[in-house]
């Protein structure tokens, strides 16, 4: 996997959804100012973006190669002493915590010590409206589906209880890492 699909999965961890569940926000709003001129806008005056900038710092987990193409040991690597300098809820940097924190020293910083910091998880196979029978018990297969899964599904044809249950099966996987499903 290369830096870029490693920041690109990273990006995935920050979105709305991780950051609304934390009472933050995710992207700035414009402020109308007529002597501003948005960054990266055709010089047009009138608008102009905050930048928000953050950095986390931790472990940092990256994969430099497939563990199925290289040797698995030689796949990944850990930065011990790494950082993730956001900047306006999109991921611009990753390196040792010492050189971005040097380089950007008005920025915020959240130290997650020795914990973690990886790409999210994918569950490329899930059935969200089964969240709220998660280790119901059946003999059979269709002993579990007439018994729970078919009579919870029904449940779905009221938009609040769905809406509900999205909320809770988004904030659960969210708590546990994963960030992309199918």
């Amino acid at each position: 996997v290369s830096h870029s699909t490693l920041v690109s999965v990273l990006l995935q961890i920050l979105n709305k959804q991780f950051y609304t569940n934390r009472g933050m926000t995710a992207f700035t709003p414009r402020d109308k100012d007529p002597n501003m001129v948005q960054p990266g806008s055709n010089g047009a005056k009138g608008t102009f973006q905050m930048t928000h900038m953050t950095i986390l710092k931790g472990q940092i987990l990256s994969f430099t190669a497939s563990p199925f193409e290289t040797d698995p040991t030689q796949a990944a690597s850990i930065l011990r002493d790494g950082a993730v300098l956001i900047r306006d809820g999109i991921i611009a940097a990753v390196g040792p915590a010492t050189a971005l924190t040097s380089q950007h020293p008005q920025t915020q910083v959240t130290d997650y010590g020795s914990k973690l910091i990886s790409a999210g998880f994918v569950d490329a196979h899930v059935h969200y409206p089964q969240t709220a029978i998660i280790a119901s018990w059946g003999k059979r297969l269709i002993d579990w589906l007439n018994t729970y899964t078919f009579p919870e599904e029904m449940r779905f044809d009221d938009p609040d209880y769905a809406k509900a249950i999205s909320e809770r099966y988004l904030d659960l996987t969210t708590a546990h890492g994963t960030t992309t499903m199918a």
